[in-house]
């Protein structure tokens, strides 16, 4: 794997396409969801998305042993090194997965306050054609960010809505 150019979006949203196997990861995802539907709670649905939030199961993706999980991992971490201002505070990182079938998409949401200083992102597997939609604090406008297979999104938390 090579190191690919990072795209910075308004010095608040960074983007990266990595180089994953998206076969041996997609696959993952759909394992991981097959075991967390059999071994954990129902899944909740909204009924306005039909969204299959994973997260609303109790599992951290990357403490399961599916192929390319341990390499996402590791891609996340280098790109996250590679934009971050400080050089001295820890960072965790927190994960899920979420499923979506053509069409259906996350309410807007937030993370974070700002005073945590903590970053959000996603991976994308298997999203195209969609996009992401961004209202940054410090702008009027939505800012829409392409979903592309293998690419890292990653941005503040910093009042930003997606």
């Amino acid at each position: 794997m090579h190191d690919m150019e990072i795209t910075n979006i308004d010095d608040y949203l960074y983007t990266k396409k990595i180089n994953l196997d998206l076969d041996e990861i997609k696959k993952s995802c759909q394992e991981l969801e097959s075991y967390s539907v059999k071994n954990f709670r129902p899944l909740e649905r909204d009924p306005n998305y039909g969204n299959r939030n994973l997260y609303s199961v109790k599992y951290i993706l990357f403490a399961f042993p599916y192929p390319q999980f341990h390499e996402l991992y590791d891609e996340i971490k280098k790109f996250f090194y590679a934009i971050r201002e400080e050089t001295s505070e820890q960072y965790y990182i927190e994960s899920w997965l979420n499923v979506y079938e053509f069409g259906q998409f996350n309410e807007w949401h937030r993370h974070w306050l700002p005073q945590t200083r903590s970053w959000h992102g996603i991976y994308c597997v298997d999203t195209e054609p969609s996009h992401t939609s961004y209202r940054l604090p410090h702008r009027n406008d939505i800012i829409d960010v392409q979903s592309e297979n293998n690419k890292l999104i990653i941005g503040r938390n910093n009042d930003d809505i997606h």
